[in-house]
């Protein structure tokens, strides 16, 4: 991402794929090799009545325009990218049959890597801070589809098994999907791979919206959340969840409103807040869309990352590394096995991605608002410190309905006395065993014995590694007998099966 402290207006209309931190920063790039018009490009939205063809209207808006027609959108907006003179783009905006007519910015990715432990997986599986070595899921994300809006994916890639694939390819430059950068194939591997993702079985898609530069324009973004939206009106009852790890100034209202239009079709989406270390909830695209999922990054001490923007915008924060030394762990396009590490929000958002995939393989039905409203209300809160004014203290919590342990059936407790005689009085014993169903002794069981006929009162002890305790009273010689009851065996993740076994001890 750009340094803080430097700012890009609007007017440029250049965004910033919220990718990594502290890397040489690709604002001043020149557009994708693609972008040979003189004039920009503009993304148009149409007011499409009933019984009216989107792509006819867009071809007869075009050619009025002069300009050149690019991408037409039918599902998640009605609409298109049109090349054309600045005259001729506000000439268009008061044509009645025109809803809005928004230049297309240019989204940039900022990358950099650096050595650091696989530590993501293991802190959003558990509550505390202190890691357990161990990433533990109830679900695997299959039958989940994830798309990922970036610069591709390495399909090849050994920690994705085959089960990541080509969907769409906005850059047009050959590649066909294929991650020609890194930085999408380290966002699908923290989804779904095999070794450092949080959604183990779940399917991936590349859709392509970013070149090998990082950069892709609007109307190449809006396309691919066009595709995510047909895919998902034409399967709707496969559960898709799409991870936009990019973002920048909001210089408009059609790409948030084809994220709307793609939410309201069923699409969970799950944005990177931004890096910026700013509240950028009304300024930062696509962000600012209260119907998705905004994801702040944490480092490994459960702290706001530095470079983290905030604000109440955001749902949920995830590990997203500290920008220095610690970065999360994942896949790499360098090769078939290779791995790398990396810092920002957009490492944040694929942990809060595979959660959502992991809760749509159990819930499959549910809609965006409720894998939203699960992924809040599972988070853990009160952990992160050094949060920035306004933002929610959840961090991301990926178990689902957590079962207690089974506990171990004590199926029986047996009772056997004991006595010993002095001058003047004696002594009853009684020792309790503690067993499990296969006969095991169970030790550091709490046993209480009541004594009746002869004496009162009740008596505790703790089971030893033989599962056995004992408990004795002193009684007077005029006492002839005491009757000893086991009424509770208890210890923690198990339970007695309530036969109050007794025995009688008799005066020798």
């Amino acid at each position: 991402m750009r340094p803080a402290s430097q700012r890009v207006s609007t007017r440029s209309a250049r965004l910033a794929v919220t990718a990594t931190v502290l890397a040489l920063a690709f604002w001043g790039l020149t557009p994708p090799a693609t972008a040979v018009s003189p004039h920009p490009t503009y993304v148009v939205i149409l007011k499409v009545g009933p019984g009216i063809d989107t792509g006819a209207a867009a071809a007869d808006a075009a050619h009025r325009s002069g300009g050149a027609l690019g991408f037409i959108y039918r599902h998640a907006i009605q609409g298109f990218s049109l090349t054309a003179s600045p005259a001729a783009a506000d000439a268009l905006r008061h044509s009645p049959d025109v809803a809005s007519v928004t230049l297309s910015g240019t989204r940039t990715m900022t990358s950099t890597t650096q050595p650091g432990p696989t530590w993501g997986l293991d802190r959003v599986d558990q509550r505390p801070l202190q890691l357990d070595s161990s990433y533990t899921y109830d679900a695997t994300g299959t039958g989940t589809v994830v798309y990922v809006l970036d610069t591709g994916i390495r399909f090849t890639h050994v920690d994705f098994g085959g089960r990541a694939s080509a969907g769409f390819d906005a850059i047009n430059d050959g590649t066909a999907g294929n991650d020609c950068q890194g930085h999408g194939t380290h966002v699908a591997g923290t989804i779904g791979g095999a070794t450092y993702g949080i959604a183990k079985g779940v399917t991936l898609k590349s859709v392509r919206v970013l070149d090998c530069t990082g950069n892709g324009t609007d109307a190449q973004v809006i396309a691919g959340i066009d595709f995510v939206t047909g895919q998902k009106q034409a399967n709707a009852t496969v559960p898709a969840v799409a991870n936009m790890s990019l973002g920048g100034p909001a210089n408009g209202t059609a790409l948030d409103d084809a994220v709307k239009g793609s939410i309201a079709a069923g699409v969970t989406y799950v944005f990177a807040a931004g890096n910026d270390s700013i509240n950028e909830c009304t300024t930062f695209s696509p962000a600012d869309v209260t119907e998705g999922i905004t994801v702040g990054a944490t480092t490994k001490s459960d702290a706001q990352a530095f470079y983290s923007s905030f604000g109440p915008c955001l749902d949920v924060y995830a590990p997203g590394g500290d920008g220095l030394f610690t970065g999360v762990v994942s896949d790499s396009n360098a090769s078939d096995t290779a791995t790398t590490a990396k810092s920002g929000t957009s490492m944040a958002a694929p942990h809060v991605s595979g959660a959502a995939a992991l809760f749509l393989q159990d819930h499959p039905a549910a809609t965006p608002a409720e894998v939203a409203a699960w992924i809040a209300g599972n988070a853990t809160t009160g952990k992160i410190s050094s949060l920035g004014i306004g933002s929610p203290n959840l961090l991301l919590y990926t178990r689902l309905v957590v079962p207690p342990p089974s506990p171990v059936g004590i199926t029986q407790a047996t009772i056997t006395g004991s006595t010993t005689k002095a001058r003047r009085s004696w002594t009853a014993s009684a020792a309790t065993k503690v067993t499990d169903a296969s006969g095991t002794p169970v030790s550091g069981a709490t046993v209480t014995v009541q004594m009746s006929a002869g004496a009162s009162g009740a008596k505790t002890c703790t089971t030893g590694t033989a599962g056995t305790c004992p408990v004795s009273t002193s009684l007077s010689l005029t006492v002839t007998s005491v009757t000893f009851t086991v009424t509770n065996v208890a210890k923690s993740n198990t339970t007695w099966d309530g036969n109050k076994v007794f025995t009688v001890v008799n005066r020798p």
